[in-house]
């Protein structure tokens, strides 16, 4: 609950109409997809507080991947700006969790 918190006073505005933006959708473990708009220069832990702000993921070490072709865009990799990371005008990623322990 606090990670939500913290992460909805962090995040950035989504570009307006005529803005330069990356549409990103994004597939939760539970096979819904969220849509939302970044600026291109906007940090990758843009997204990650998106998605800590708007699922409430309960595991704070989820990461992010691309789709085609498959990319892991880890935590580490906070600082950098989505544009400096490759993601196109239009990409589709998806939460991955880490495996369960038996």
């Amino acid at each position: 609950e606090q990670r939500a918190a913290a992460a909805q006073q962090r995040l950035v505005e989504e570009p307006t109409e005529g803005m330069p933006a990356l549409t990103l959708a994004v597939k939760l473990p539970s096979g819904t997809r969220l849509t939302r708009k970044f600026p291109p220069d906007a940090p990758l832990q843009a997204v990650y507080d998106y998605l800590d702000a708007a699922t409430h993921i309960p595991l704070p070490s989820y990461a992010l991947s691309t789709a085609f072709p498959r990319r892991v865009l880890p935590r580490d990799q906070a600082e950098s700006t989505l544009a400096s990371l490759g993601l196109q005008q239009q990409e589709s990623l998806t939460v991955e969790l880490p495996p369960q322990s038996p």
